[in-house]
């Protein structure tokens, strides 16, 4: 047996609002033989567009029974069949969360009405409930009311039973088919083909254009566990009716996926990915030379097309850093922008400050550390390699920085020594360094382990 299903809500996110009417229709694969409808009372303020979209006002369910009122009722009606909806994800989720409120665990088999007539009657211009039903010449009483539309649903559904010559229905309907989780314009064969591999993946609209871009150790899982979370709003829902295809990108280890990611985001800009879209609230430390022939440093936001020396996720880290190598080459906190020329000396305490920004006494010693300091920055500005494990046993991966510089990654089967340096360039694909970059690849050589990863 099938249960259709319909249901008006106070909004579209299952945690914050509220279901104000059911509609049910007990199918038997043929015809509807019973019928389930209650107001719902939502304990809560029903918003105007609602009103106007479902004629519900708050007076029709002041004294509706509350959800866990008819809780029971509605269970039995539901319990033992399978659960049938127009885009089921909203209506299925939505009562499955209403259920978890009063402690009834809901878990049905269920149908999505928008795959199987994408199925078995390809073709349509649309495939919302208004518009399928009125190509089809179906009459809905009462449009955006839950029993009009499960009326109508189940009438669309007995439709689809009598058409459907593949048995796509019965298909569909095996518990383990996941047809159901999957968004109503994805093909399954193309979920069904997706790699248990670790990778980049994209979510393509009607054009091909990336919606979403995201990185898996495990593809499949993660992709599944897009789809099947308990999430009933509706940009969920209108994010999942966009979806028309996945591609996907193997990488071979998890500083290349990290990566291939920040690179394809920043390419395609994708409408429904946030990471990476927005420059890094970042710190540089930065530095001039004055009048005296001092070298000078101060903490500063990095700016669009500013050249910092050195660049930190936060104001305090280059803080420390500067603040480290004041006293690791004698230079004075003033001259250095850790503190107000009128406040006292941070170093006076211990005896340490040499009155270096007013002595003229101790300036050419001053001037050689405050260099000495800059060269030992421009140090930690290396040619490196980061290296990795490829797809092959004879394959590596390579991350390479010149002078500090990133320059991209690849994939090589020569010798990875930093006298091949030149060469290995030929292997990779050049890539354009960014803030989002360097800290993956910072935060990447922080957390190593082994000394071999990392060839200087």
């Amino acid at each position: 047996m099938f249960c259709i299903v319909d249901i008006e809500t106070t909004g579209g996110r299952a945690k914050q609002h509220k279901i104000i009417e059911i509609g049910a229709c007990l199918h038997d694969g043929s015809t509807v033989v019973d019928r389930f409808h209650s107001y719902v009372n939502p304990q809560q303020h029903i918003p105007p567009f609602i009103t106007r979209l479902t004629g519900i006002t708050d007076e029709m369910v002041e004294d509706a029974p509350v959800f866990e009122e008819l809780a029971e009722e509605l269970y039995d009606f539901l319990d033992g069949h399978i659960f049938v909806a127009h885009n089921v994800s909203f209506d299925y989720n939505f009562i499955k969360a209403h259920f978890a409120e009063v402690d009834i665990q809901f878990n049905q088999n269920r149908l999505c009405t928008v795959r199987l007539s994408r199925k078995i009657i390809p073709g349509q211009a649309s495939y919302s409930l208004g518009t399928l039903c009125q190509s089809l010449k179906i009459n809905i009483k009462g449009r955006h009311t839950a029993l009009g539309d499960a009326e109508a649903t189940a009438t669309l559904f007995s439709l689809l039973v009598q058409l459907d010559k593949n048995g796509v229905i019965e298909k569909s309907a095996k518990r383990n088919s996941r047809e159901s989780l999957l968004p109503p314009n994805l093909d399954k064969q193309v979920f069904d083909q997706l790699p248990e591999k670790q990778g980049i993946y994209y979510f393509l609209d009607k054009k091909g254009k990336p919606l979403y871009i995201g990185k898996s150790k495990n593809i499949k899982s993660r992709i599944t566990g897009h789809f099947s979370t308990g999430s009933s709003s509706r940009e969920k829902i209108r994010f999942m009716d966009e979806i028309y295809a996945i591609e996907t990108r193997l990488c071979p280890n998890d500083l290349i996926m990290d990566l291939t990611e920040c690179h394809e985001i920043k390419k395609h800009w994708p409408r429904h990915n946030r990471e990476f879209k927005k420059r890094a609230n970042s710190y540089g430390v930065y530095q001039y030379i004055d009048a005296r022939g001092f070298v000078r440093y101060h903490v500063n936001k990095v700016m669009w097309k500013s050249k910092p020396l050195l660049v930190f996720s936060d104001y305090s880290s280059a803080y420390q850093y500067v603040k480290d190598l004041c006293l690791q080459h004698q230079l004075c906190p003033k001259l250095c922008g850790l503190q107000k020329a009128e406040h006292e000396c941070m170093l006076a305490e211990d005896g340490s400050c040499e009155n270096a920004c007013r002595n003229a006494a101790v300036e050419s010693e001053y001037k050689y550390r405050s260099r000495e300091s800059l060269e030992h920055i421009m140090k930690s500005k290396e040619t490196f390699i980061l290296v990795g494990n490829g797809f092959e046993h004879n394959e590596k991966s390579v991350v390479l920085v010149e002078n500090g510089k990133y320059l991209g990654f690849g994939l090589t089967t020569q010798s990875v020594a930093i006298d091949n340096f030149e060469n290995l360039k030929l292997d990779i694909e050049p890539r354009k360094p960014t803030q989002d970059i360097d800290n993956i690849l910072y935060n990447y050589i922080a957390k190593l382990e082994h000394a071999e990863e990392l060839l200087v």
